[in-house]
């Protein structure tokens, strides 16, 4: 039951994140075009908030600008994956314990029993206007930061709203650790 209520929560968390990028679309020419990926680093300095909740920007250590490029790279690939709704591809970019969770959502669902992430993360998705799925290609990804297992990858996404991904790294490949990033 603890699982279901996590992935309930990240659920309602990804509709409130699609649900900013749902306004508009100004940097993606049309509701079908992904946005391309850039990468212009800069550390995370830049998300600080003076006398905010700064425990993502002050998180671990600031990653160099290859593994920035690495796991943004990851993170992209698997935005537009979704956006294009091929879910198979998608489950792809995602840590194997994320997909383990859509799996046991799976399992616990009666329409999605024994169908496993694919499924999950399109049954998820129902209801998401694809303007909203494309606008969320939109990264320009400009801090990583590492400690121990746990990554979180900052970004500026559309309509100047930052973003933070949940990321982690398996055997020396990027993997995104969560269904949706979060708006800072």
């Amino acid at each position: 039951m603890r699982v279901a209520s996590r992935l309930i929560a990240v659920l309602v968390a990804a509709v409130l994140a699609i649900g900013f990028a749902a306004c508009g679309n100004d940097d993606a020419t049309s509701d079908s075009e992904v946005a391309v990926l850039k990468v212009s680093g800069g550390g995370s300095a830049q998300f600080r908030e003076p006398g905010g909740d700064n425990s993502v920007q002050n998180f671990g250590r600031e990653a160099s600008k290859a593994e920035l490029t690495q796991a943004a790279t990851v993170l992209h690939s698997y935005l537009v994956a979704r956006a294009e709704k091929d879910w198979e591809s998608a489950c792809s970019y995602l840590s194997e314990g994320k997909v383990r969770e859509l799996e046991q959502l799976a399992a616990q669902s009666s329409k999605l029993e024994g169908k496993g992430c694919a499924a999950t993360l399109g049954a998820l998705a129902i209801g998401i206007p694809q303007a909203a799925s494309v606008a969320a290609t939109e990264v320009d990804a400009a801090s990583l930061r590492v400690g121990g297992k746990m990554t979180f990858l900052l970004y500026h996404g559309a309509h100047n709203t930052d973003y933070f991904a949940l990321m982690t790294n398996e055997d020396g490949a990027w993997k995104v650790d969560d269904t949706s990033p979060a708006a800072f």
